[in-house]
């Protein structure tokens, strides 16, 4: 087979050439690296870590093409349970919407709408029950939703319209809520968290209620 001769405009020298195979193998040597030190994420992971960020255009695109479910798990958690626990309310309408199941629990037994209640995360709880979220089912702790919310004034009458009755007993509280803050409550130093009424002090702990003493109203 003849030899094929390059145009003049072509050509390079020696050192030209050594110098891009070098760069090449540098690069192979550094992709290859890459690759093994940071795997690319699963697909379900990418759309559980949009939908906890609120990254609603990358959601979309994982969505559409069908890349993940939208009952993508991660680490125990699905998609949706993860928006909720974040506060992103438009994470969790596009899940929703996508047909994400408001059902589906975490390794202990809580539902996002578990979260969304504990957090008080009001427009978030709406949209859970309005998308068939189980108000009364319980957690690892034997709470449910409703439990949850019958000592938020807030987030009650969201559940009261769908049909729930309230609960009388002290609910687990989120101190670092944003939405809790000034409502009167007070901590202990052995573990409990009191929820203060007009007549008494309610004390729980993971769950488990009792009364303590009636006090005077402050």
């Amino acid at each position: 087979m003849a030899e094929v001769q390059l145009p003049e405009s072509l050509k390079v020298d020696d050192n030209f050439g050594a110098e891009i195979r070098r760069l090449s193998k540098e690069w192979r040597t550094k992709r290859e690296s890459y690759r093994t030190n940071m795997p690319l994420t699963d697909p379900e992971e990418q759309l559980v870590s949009a939908a906890t960020s609120g990254d609603l255009k990358r959601c979309r695109a994982l969505l559409n093409r069908k890349a993940a479910a939208p009952d993508a798990t991660s680490a125990g958690q699905t998609a949706l349970f993860a928006a909720a626990a974040a506060g992103k309310a438009e994470s969790v309408a596009l899940l929703l919407a996508a047909g994400a199941s408001p059902s589906i629990s975490s390794t202990n037994g809580a539902t996002p709408l578990h979260v969304a209640a504990e957090q008080s995360y009001g427009k978030i709880c709406l949209a859970l029950l309005e998308g068939r979220a189980d108000p009364n089912c319980r957690d690892g702790r034997g709470l449910t939703p409703a439990a949850l919310a019958s000592s938020n004034e807030a987030l009650w009458p969201l559940f009261s319209a769908a049909g729930c009755e309230r609960v009388q007993q002290a609910m687990p509280l989120q101190s670092n809520s944003p939405e809790r803050k000034g409502q009167g409550t007070c901590s202990s130093t052995d573990g409990f968290v009191p929820f203060c009424t007009s007549k008494m002090y309610i004390y729980i702990l993971y769950g488990i209620s009792h009364m303590d003493q009636q006090v005077e109203k402050v």
